[in-house]
């Protein structure tokens, strides 16, 4: 792959990724959208040296064109009863489909997507009303009371809809206002996976959200957040943040709308992308930010809080020694990324380097380094991290490297800098 030109072949490469991060599940674009697009494919590389993506914007148009035929069906689909009776399957790997010819197919393929989906969920809570426990993935988050359970099956499948027709509808809606950098990225990054699956263009935000995974610090007030059908909910505190030590704010809040301490209006934030509800929210140490909620009971509330760097502890290297009865004593070491703050005082290699100099120091019997749920980082500090634990020989190919993140699928938000969403 290294020294290949950005040609016709690339260009014919890049389109078929650009295709696919544009609609991996071929649950938006007929198959008479795909063959308008086909007009571009050996010109991208003509594109991007005259500076003109107009690939990225006919894509992104044809592409909102079938979200809103799309938001229409499902809802249309998920406002009557479903029938479970009837004999048929559904293919679920998208790479086994053919694009749909037809609206009328493409709405048969979302009605068995949505059956499934409610069988799923309705099946869930006949688990919990049994007491069978164990939540389907696709049920949600906590499980719910079985005093809120229906009683009857139709009740149930009922209930199930409305609740997928929110969750629907607030996808929808943020899918209908993309950033001003989501055409042009989704483009540039397709080429980018044609030369290299480990590099990829950050925009602005995308990249701010990439330092703080590196670094392990922001400004802001130390509340991670996530989406909650049309509005943002409060997934987790970071413990000794601004958030955490006020008092007020709590995992399960939802952010309603947020006011700057120099501005007397209120930015109404449903249906608002994470992404800017975060930047909205974060800000320089020492400056002052209101947040309206909504509590878990149905209260209202606002609450101020003074911005502040939060460090996130749970971004970093950490260690203990594991021994079982009177067997040996053993290391054991989390890394959660390769990290590096700007002046490289801290990184992951060097808080390795010092964790293992301890556990040496103690004469353990071997040391175990846990890179389960590791997501990359900073090459630099991943090669400097096995120097740690080999004497000699080669670490990486050369021209093979940079920055590592996974691919940003269209709806799958930002880089996250912990595990509970995205950081504020």
């Amino acid at each position: 792959m290294l020294g290949r030109t950005l040609d016709d072949t690339i260009s014919s490469e890049a389109f078929a990724t650009y295709l696919d991060r544009l609609d991996a599940g071929k649950l938006f674009l007929l198959a008479a959208d795909r063959a308008t697009l086909a007009a571009y494919r050996d010109k991208i590389d003509d594109e991007l040296h005259a500076g003109n993506l107009e690939l990225a914007h006919v894509g992104q148009a044809i592409f909102l064109a079938r979200v809103a035929v799309v938001e229409k069906l499902v809802a249309s689909t998920l406002a009557a009863p479903m029938n479970h009776d009837d004999d048929e399957t559904i293919e679920l790997d998208a790479k086994k489909l053919e694009p749909a010819t037809t609206e009328a197919q493409l709405a048969e393929r979302w009605r068995q997507r949505l059956e499934l989906e409610v069988m799923q969920r309705v099946a869930t809570m006949e688990q919990q009303q049994r007491g069978l426990g164990g939540a389907h993935p696709s049920a949600g988050s906590a499980s719910k009371p079985t005093s809120e359970i229906p009683a009857t099956p139709e009740a149930r499948e009922a209930k199930v809809r409305a609740s997928l027709a929110k969750s629907y509808a607030a996808q929808f809606a943020r899918q209908k206002t993309p950033g001003p950098l989501d055409a042009v990225s989704e483009l540039v990054n397709a080429v980018c996976q044609t030369f290299d699956p480990h590099t990829d263009y950050l925009p602005p935000a995308d990249k701010a959200n990439f330092d703080i995974a590196m670094t392990g610090s922001l400004e802001g007030i130390g509340a991670a957040l996530r989406v909650h059908d049309d509005l943002i909910e409060v997934s987790d505190l970071v413990p000794g943040g601004a958030a955490q030590r006020q008092g007020k704010l709590a995992a399960g809040d939802l952010i309603l709308s947020i006011q700057q301490a120099n501005s007397d209006d209120w930015i109404d934030v449903m249906d608002m992308h994470l992404s800017d509800v975060v930047a909205l929210i974060r800000g320089p140490k020492g400056t002052v930010v209101r947040l309206h909620v909504r509590k878990p009971d149905g209260r209202e509330e606002q609450i101020e809080i003074t911005r502040d760097v939060v460090v996130i502890e749970a971004s970093y290297a950490r260690g203990a020694f594991v021994k079982r009865g009177a067997g040996p004593t053993f290391g054991y070491i989390y890394l959660p990324g390769f990290y590096a703050d700007p002046s490289e005082s801290r990184t992951a290699s060097k808080d390795v380097g010092r964790l293992l100099a301890s556990m040496t120091a103690k004469k353990v019997a071997g040391v175990v380094i846990d890179l389960r749920g590791n997501g990359g980082g900073l090459l630099q500090d991943s090669v400097a991290l096995a120097g740690e634990l080999v004497d000699k020989g080669p670490i990486v190919h050369p021209g093979r490297g940079g920055a590592h993140r996974h691919p940003r699928r269209r709806g799958s938000g930002s880089v996250r800098a912990r595990p509970g969403g995205l950081l504020a």
